[in-house]
């Protein structure tokens, strides 16, 4: 995301705002968790290895005890940081106080600036205005950023694996004025100040879609494999359309769009399908899927000859389809229903029905009533 030198400085700050202690011996046989702080992270944050040792060692005295850490240089470059398991909600807690008391010595909150985290830590908001400083932008980017990426690594996701996207508004209008995340350099320009300025009187409103737990197990999916479902399902259009991503208490995950950008999301949807179906094979035996103009139900007409493979495309793909339109239609994570009618090919009759409340089986039965 944003990148500059005196970054360094700022995070450096973190280690003065906490007390320097020595770390506690473990008690034998105590469960140990590894922690690795990749090169990358290193790199947003302006420190060596040796600097983000020392910051580890600092952060592990936040509490009135000290919390165990052991730290080692990775072969990539980055930092290894052994901790007790027990502990770990003690470094979670201390990530959270070295950022709140260095946004307290930053002296800018009297600009009315703001940030706002996601409860997963996997995105912020930041709200700014033209007056803002590169200083400014250090503490309302960077080191948030680096706060989410410190979170997620000592909450247990991997080094490859934790992400941060970066929402920044127009604290003036509340409009969108820039998107980035932990993979790209984010730049704002005077066309992207100039058009969160446009029709300044309208605020941007926002909803919130909930994709199920029950979505994701048709899927065969876990939540971080949904959370990368909806990322790409948000370029398809062919720009990069506003989400927020966070789990639910109850294993599913919550989607935050811009009301304004729905019926592209629907279109998404729509063009994922085509897409999908266009590259299944089923056209080649015959095959087809028929989805409802409303999407509460789809037909597929099947022959014998059906493979595994081809009911991924038959039924859960279309299932899928018709959940998310719904879904993202308005429709309530508890009201949304698909009925599934499948029929014999080769007879036009009626196979088997079901929908979403139940598990689909076709038996020797079914085919020869439908003959």
């Amino acid at each position: 995301m944003y990148r500059k030198g005196v970054c360094i400085l700022l995070v450096c700050l973190l280690v003065l705002c906490l007390a320097s202690g020595c770390k506690q011996n473990p008690v034998q046989n105590e469960q140990k968790a590894t922690v690795e702080i990749p090169s990358k992270v290193l790199s947003i944050a302006g420190m060596g290895v040796e600097e983000m040792c020392q910051n580890m060692e600092e952060l592990s005295t936040h509490s009135s005890k000290n919390l165990y850490c052991e730290m080692v240089k990775t072969s990539k470059g980055g930092v290894e940081v052994t901790i007790l398991e027990r502990e770990r909600s003690e470094w979670l807690k201390g990530i959270e106080e070295a950022y709140e008391i260095l946004m307290e010595k930053s002296n800018i909150e009297e600009k009315g600036y703001r940030v706002e985290f996601a409860e997963d830590f996997r995105s912020f908001d930041a709200y700014i205005d033209r007056t803002v400083t590169n200083e400014d932008l250090v503490y309302y980017i960077t080191i948030p950023e680096l706060n989410c990426a410190y979170y997620q690594l000592f909450s247990g996701v991997g080094a490859e694996d934790w992400y941060v996207k970066a929402n920044i508004y127009n604290l003036e209008t509340g409009k969108i004025l820039a998107q980035g995340d932990s993979n790209s350099v984010l730049t704002i320009t005077q066309s992207d100040w100039a058009a969160s300025e446009h029709n300044s009187s309208q605020i941007e409103q926002k909803t919130t879609v909930i994709i199920p737990a029950k979505v994701i197990r048709i899927a065969g999916q876990n939540v971080d494999g949904m959370s990368k479902n909806m990322d790409d399902l948000s370029t398809i259009s062919g720009r990069q359309l506003y989400r927020e991503i966070a789990q639910t208490p109850d294993g599913g995950v919550k989607v935050t769009i811009l009301e304004s950008e729905r019926s592209e999301w629907l279109n998404g949807i729509q063009k994922s399908y085509d897409y999908l179906m266009g590259h299944s094979g089923l056209a080649k035996k015959g095959y087809r899927v028929e989805l409802a103009p409303n999407f509460e139900s789809f037909d597929t007409y099947i022959d014998r000859t059906v493979t595994d493979v081809d009911t991924m495309y038959c039924f859960i793909a279309p299932e899928l389809t018709c959940a998310y339109y719904q879904l993202f239609s308005g429709v309530g994570v508890e009201d949304w229903y698909v009925e599934i009618n499948v029929y014999n090919l080769e007879t036009g009759k009626i196979l088997v029905r079901s929908n979403s409340n139940s598990a689909m089986t076709i038996t020797e039965a079914d085919w020869e009533a439908s003959e």
